[in-house]
C-alpha cells in the first residue's frame, strides 16, 4: 500500500527554484521550492518522509495559497517498519 500527500502553496508568490526531482526520496522537513513573495524568500518542506511522484510547477511560475506544488507517497511497509 502506497501513502499519498500533496505539498501545497499557503503563499501567493512566484517560485523561485525547485530543489528536488521527480523518483527522489526527501525527509520530512526537507527544503522542496523556494518562493518568492512580495516579502521575502520562503522555503517549502516536505511534511513527511516520502518520494517525489510528481512536481506541478517550476521555476517562475506564478502560486496562489492552496495550489498543488508537488505530489509525494511513501509505502506503508516503510512508515509501518521505520524508514531510517
Amino acid at each position: 500500500m502506497f501513502i499519498k500527500y500533496e505539498v501545497i502553496s499557503p503563499f501567493r508568490g512566484m517560485v523561485e527554484s525547485v530543489l528536488s526531482q521527480e523518483s527522489s526520496y526527501v525527509y520530512e522537513g526537507e527544503s522542496i521550492f523556494v518562493i518568492r513573495t512580495a516579502e521575502k524568500l520562503v522555503h517549502i518542506s516536505a511534511e513527511y518522509n516520502g518520494v517525489v511522484t510528481g512536481l506541478h510547477v517550476q521555476p517562475g511560475d506564478e502560486i496562489i495559497p492552496g495550489m498543488i506544488l508537488a505530489d509525494m507517497g511513501e509505502s506503508m511497509y516503510t512508515i509501518l517498519m521505520g524508514s531510517d
